[in-house]
């Protein structure tokens, strides 16, 4: 039992002990029996510390943890530094508050496609997961593969690829010709078309440039 007798005070008795005197009068308290114990309380321990919680047993919710363990705990949010309120015997103490832990929005710089993202993230996204697959293309198969620069890949002799900001500078050699372009890292998109014809005699040597194409929109390339 819990919490002593309000009646008799924890002593068990009404009146006067009878071991005080031969002829004191007295009797066990009827409100608890004589026991010196409320009846109607219990006591349970705490979950988290071990402290003895005391409780009624008509209490339809028996506390699991005491009062003290029961008072709100702060800490700073790792992303902004705001308070969070805690209880000590959580599982889980949160590291960031609610508003950062919202989704916040922003667009892809490759195709403008919705990225989702946390603010606290230490890296957030500037392409979307489509755009990370293009710009991981390697070769100019796969990179000039859509674009105005894939019909000089059959019989090309040379090659060379450089990344150059948002674009892969292509450059092919062809037979008399020297093809380069930017193809956009994260499309089909190419830019920057830029052909040199050359023509040779009869012995195979080549003669001076006979032709210089410089295209900025490849629709307008006629071939």
């Amino acid at each position: 039992m819990a919490k002593q007798c309000g009646k008799c005070h924890g002593t068990g008795w009404w009146g006067s002990r009878f071991d005080i005197g031969s002829n004191a009068r007295g009797g066990p308290c009827r409100a608890c029996n004589g026991t010196g114990y409320d009846q109607r309380w219990g006591t349970t321990h705490c979950k988290h510390c071990g402290n003895t919680i005391d409780y009624r047993y008509d209490w339809s919710n028996i506390p699991e943890y005491c009062q003290s363990c029961r008072q709100p705990k702060y800490s700073a949010c790792k992303g902004c530094g705001r308070l969070i309120e805690y209880k000590v015997y959580w599982s889980s103490i949160p590291e960031y508050c609610r508003e950062c832990k919202e989704w916040k929005i922003k667009s892809c710089k490759g195709c403008g496609a919705e990225i989702r993202y946390k603010s606290y993230w230490e890296r957030v996204p500037e392409i979307c997961q489509q755009c990370k697959k293009m710009a991981s293309r390697r070769g100019v198969e796969e990179i000039c593969a859509g674009t105005e620069m894939e019909k000089w890949l059959p019989g090309r002799r040379g090659e060379k690829v450089v990344v150059d900001g948002d674009d892969f500078h292509v450059t092919l050699y062809v037979d008399g010709e020297h093809i380069s372009g930017n193809v956009h890292r994260y499309s089909t998109r190419l830019s920057k078309l830029h052909v040199s014809i050359h023509a040779y005699n009869e012995k195979g040597e080549r003669l001076p440039k006979m032709k210089d194409i410089r295209i900025s929109r490849p629709k307008d390339w006629d071939g």
